[in-house]
């Protein structure tokens, strides 16, 4: 019996679309002590702790809600790598006629690719989260998909949040 987080490759691979491909499970395998400690930082502890210690071969509403989440942290997090390690192949940004034709991301697809992961995956987690974690998804839903964002964070006067702010810097875009 093995821990729901983090959730295997496989099952990654699954929740996310990505196929089987030895730089994706290496990416993966990289980055899941760091979605870990986000999770860790944005949700209750004693709902933290229950998950980790779970059996995998439950499933509850919680664990389910915290798979998908931790699947959906996890890309945001790998997309950049994803977007240019993935042998000039891009993410599929267009389809049509030509199947083999993709195009990179452009800076701003990514951040608001990222910013879109991250919410659905806090939205996930809403009943979950810790007094942080909540301002976090506050700050997810005023703010704008643009590069006023930017200007906005930088005129704010100190957030109470500029801790988490930083650890998560990921999540801000």
């Amino acid at each position: 019996m093995s821990a729901v987080l983090p959730i295997i490759v496989e099952d990654f691979r699954s929740f996310t679309n990505l196929p089987d491909d030895a730089r994706i499970t290496s990416l993966y395998g990289k980055h899941t002590a760091r979605v870990l400690s986000l999770l860790k930082k944005a949700v209750t502890a004693e709902d933290y702790a229950a998950v980790i210690a779970a059996g995998g071969d439950t499933d509850t509403d919680r664990e389910n809600a915290f798979e998908y989440a931790f699947s959906r942290l996890c890309l945001s997090i790998m997309l950049p790598a994803l977007n240019t390690n993935t042998a000039g192949k891009g993410i599929v940004t267009e389809t049509g006629f030509d199947q083999g034709r993709t195009k990179l991301l452009s800076g701003t697809e990514l951040k608001n690719r990222q910013t879109d992961l991250n919410l659905e995956a806090l939205k996930t987690l809403e009943e979950y989260l810790n007094d942080d974690g909540l301002v976090l998804l506050s700050s997810y839903k005023v703010k704008p998909k643009s590069f006023f964002r930017a200007a906005l964070i930088s005129q704010t006067e100190t957030d109470p949040t500029d801790d988490l702010w930083d650890d998560l810097n990921i999540w801000c875009g």
